[in-house]
């Protein structure tokens, strides 16, 4: 089997968002605030990779059942990464 036989990351799009406990105002207020810590320590990317974290930038809270889970924050996006099992969430 060579890596062409497997897919090694996938990208979902699952239509629209759902609900959100946090506004899109204050989402975007956090990761406004995150990215400017990014630039002034010159980072360009942050990967999150606690529960707290993600929920706190993303809204998504998550059951942790073994697999692993994160989040990419860079200068223009936030891209959650999750377990295909997980129907695309958030």
């Amino acid at each position: 089997m060579s890596t062409d036989d497997m897919v090694h990351v996938a990208r979902w799009n699952w239509g629209e968002k759902e609900w959100s406990p946090f506004s899109a105002g204050e989402m975007d207020r956090r990761q406004a605030d995150l990215r400017a810590h990014m630039a002034a320590e010159d980072l360009d990317a942050c990967l999150l990779t606690s529960f707290h974290n993600i929920c706190y930038y993303s809204g998504w809270l998550y059951c942790y059942f073994g697999r692993k889970y994160g989040m990419v924050v860079d200068a223009d996006r936030a891209t959650t990464i999750s377990a295909g099992i997980d129907g695309g969430q958030p």
